[in-house]
């Protein structure tokens, strides 16, 4: 075919303000029947993987799970595909940009797809479709939508980006922004938590037919929507903080819910990735479960000295899928 593998995109604004990059690929040098969508910046740390037989997930890649403790190497999300249109495409992913949350700059030389952002106070819905066969410009304009660019797969399919410049209902903006408050106020797994440095931050839902939607907020609007100095008192720890408050020594170079430090004495700290997406309630039963193990059995290889005799680990926990 000739066709790249892999595509760069972000959406852009009539003032040049734009999204995250990001990398849809259907393979390295030549396309393979699996898409892959990740952030730019994160595509070897996180990303979204949807393979051929219809299995789909969200997780780290392999050399971050490969960093992990053994049982924490489970991806985030995992999800069948949803059903095909009648023409056989399947939308395998939407994601959102507000007009008003493109902060980012395009890069110098950037060979990224530009596509246009919604009106003034709208957005655009980007839709990944997936399918078996070269989709007909009848199928095209059957999905009613723009098509911004196409993706070979090795058998013959195609990858479609495509989507709708919109305006939105203001409560759909703020229930966004609450959903960005809930996951600030409790520990989930997030993409990262350098969240300032990248610039933005994603919130993750779901249709009623199943789909996944990942709305992109700037890290501005996440920094003010977060309510600072949540409270996660538990009497089986004898301080929950955020990940911040570590030394950089102690500070995770990977994404993760959390990190368990446990004294000389025996006493219990968990500090959370406050801008992560994991499940909480969870998150502090494994630190109890591998605290327990530490004083039963002694450090394993996942354990991490600290300062004044302390042990530290990394801990990772799914979020449980809602319906």
């Amino acid at each position: 075919m000739g066709q790249k593998p892999v595509l760069r995109f972000l959406v852009v604004a009539q003032d040049g303000r734009c999204s995250a990059e990001w990398r849809l690929w259907t393979g390295s040098k030549r396309p393979s029947d699996d898409t892959y969508l990740a952030p730019r910046h994160l595509a070897g740390k996180m990303k979204f993987s949807f393979h051929k037989d219809g299995s789909f997930q969200h997780g780290p890649t392999a050399p971050v799970r490969e960093a992990l403790r053994p049982g924490d190497r489970h991806a985030l999300d995992r999800w069948t595909a949803p059903p095909a249109t009648p023409t056989n495409v399947r939308l395998a992913i939407i994601l959102k940009f507000y007009e008003r949350e493109l902060s980012g700059e395009i890069r110098k030389a950037s060979d990224a797809l530009q596509i246009p952002s919604g009106p003034r106070g709208g957005a655009n819905a980007v839709g990944i479709f997936i399918a078996d066969h070269q989709i007909t410009p009848h199928e095209r304009r059957e999905l009613g939508l723009t098509v911004y660019a196409t993706l070979a797969r090795a058998n013959s399919g195609e990858v479609l980006v495509a989507g709708s410049p919109v305006m939105t209902d203001p409560s759909q903006y703020t229930a966004d922004l609450e959903a960005a408050k809930s996951v600030t106020n409790q520990p989930a797994w997030q993409w990262t938590s350098d969240i300032a440095d990248l610039g933005f931050g994603w919130i993750h839902s779901e249709s009623a037919t199943g789909v996944r939607i990942v709305t992109e907020l700037s890290s501005a609007t996440i920094a003010r929507v977060a309510s600072p100095g949540a409270s996660y008192s538990d009497d089986r720890f004898a301080f929950i903080g955020r990940i911040d408050d570590l030394p950089a020594t102690m500070r995770p170079s990977i994404a993760i819910c959390g990190v368990l430090v446990v004294t000389r004495s025996g006493n219990r700290a968990l500090y959370i990735d406050g801008l992560a997406r994991c499940d909480f309630e969870a998150l502090k039963q494994d630190a109890v479960s591998v605290s327990d193990q530490l004083r039963v059995h002694g450090p394993d290889s996942g354990w991490s000295c600290g300062p004044n005799g302390t042990l530290f680990t990394g801990l990772t926990t799914s979020k449980p899928h809602q319906h």
